[in-house]
C-alpha cells in the first residue's frame, strides 16, 4: 500500500534533485503551468481520486497503464520536452514501486479471496508456509506462451478444510502442484470450450456449490477419506478442493496426486 509519506518523499527527492542540477527556472516553469490550469487540474484529480476508491485494488493495473498512455500520447503531441516526460516518468515510478509487492506469494491480508492475473508473463503463485491458505484463489491467464504454475506444496492451515480454485483461462496453461493428502474434485466447468485436463480426481461427481449441505458433506468425506489414506487419522489435516473452470483453448494440469 502505497502511504502519503512515500508520495511526498518521492517528490521532495525530485524536486532537490531539479533544483541542484538545473536551479530554481524549470520547478517555476512547472509552478506557473499548474496554476494557469488549476482548475482542470483539481477537476482531474478528483476524477482519478473518485475512481481509484470505486475500482477494486486487483483491477486497477489496466486502467492505470491506459491512463499512463493517454498522458504520453498528449505530452508527445503537444511537443513537450522529452526530458520532462522521462523525468515525469521517473517521478511516477518512484513513487509507485514502494507499493509494489515483492514475489508472486500468496498475499498476507485479511481477505478471504486471493486474485492473481497472469497475462502474458507467466508468473507462478506459491502458498509461502508463513500465509494462511485462503478459501478462494481466483487466478486469470490470458495469452501465456508458458504455464503458470500454482505451488500449493507449502501451506500454513487456514480457517477452512475446504479451497476453492477458479481459474478463467484464455489460451492459457496452468498446472496445480497439490499436497497428495488433499482430496480434488471439478467444480463449475459448463463455461468452457476446448479446456484439456490432466491428473486425477477423486470423484466424478461435480460439486458446484458449497452453501448446498449435501455437496459439502459430500466433499468433507472425500477430504477426511484421502487425509487417512495418507497421513493415518489426521481428520485436522483434511483439505477438499473445488476446482471451478472457465475459459477456452487451454490446459489445466494436477500434479502431486
Amino acid at each position: 500500500m502505497i502511504d502519503g509519506r512515500t508520495i511526498v518523499g518521492a517528490f521532495l527527492v525530485a524536486a532537490g534533485a531539479v533544483l541542484a542540477a538545473a536551479g530554481p527556472a524549470p520547478l517555476l516553469e512547472i509552478a506557473r503551468w499548474v496554476f494557469a490550469r488549476a482548475g482542470v487540474v483539481l477537476l482531474g484529480l478528483a476524477a482519478a481520486l473518485a475512481l481509484w476508491a470505486a475500482v477494486p485494488r486487483d483491477r486497477r493495473k489496466l486502467p492505470l497503464m491506459l491512463a499512463g498512455m493517454g498522458a504520453m500520447v498528449l505530452l508527445v503531441q503537444r511537443e513537450v520536452d522529452l526530458f520532462v516526460i522521462v523525468g515525469g516518468a521517473l517521478i511516477a515510478m518512484g513513487v509507485l514501486v514502494p507499493g509494489f509487492r515483492v514475489g508472486a506469494g500468496f498475499r498476507d491480508d485479511v481477505d478471504p479471496v486471493h486474485t492473481y492475473w497472469r497475462v502474458v508473463y507467466p508468473r507462478g503463485i506459491t502458498a509461502k508456509p508463513t500465509v494462511r491458505l485462503p478459501r478462494q484463489i481466483r487466478v486469470r491467464s490470458f495469452g501465456l506462451p508458458a504455464p503458470v504454475r500454482m505451488n500449493l506444496l507449502d501451506y500454513k492451515p487456514g480457517d477452512s478444510w475446504f479451497l476453492e480454485i477458479i481459474l478463467t483461462c484464455w489460451f492459457a496453461r496452468v498446472t496445480i502442484d497439490l499436497p497428495p493428502q488433499w482430496a480434488v474434485v471439478a467444480g463449475r466447468v459448463a463455461a468452457t470450450r476446448k479446456v484439456s485436463f490432466v491428473g486425477q480426481l477423486d470423484s466424478s461427481v461435480l460439486i458446484t456449490d458449497l452453501e448446498d449441505v449435501d455437496q459439502a458433506t459430500e466433499l468433507r468425506a472425500l477430504a477426511e477419506e484421502r487425509s487417512a489414506r495418507h497421513t493415518g487419522h489426521e481428520k485436522a489435516m483434511a483439505i477438499g478442493v473445488v476446482v471451478h473452470m472457465a475459459g477456452a483453448f487451454s490446459k489445466v494440469t494436477l500434479t502431486g496426486r
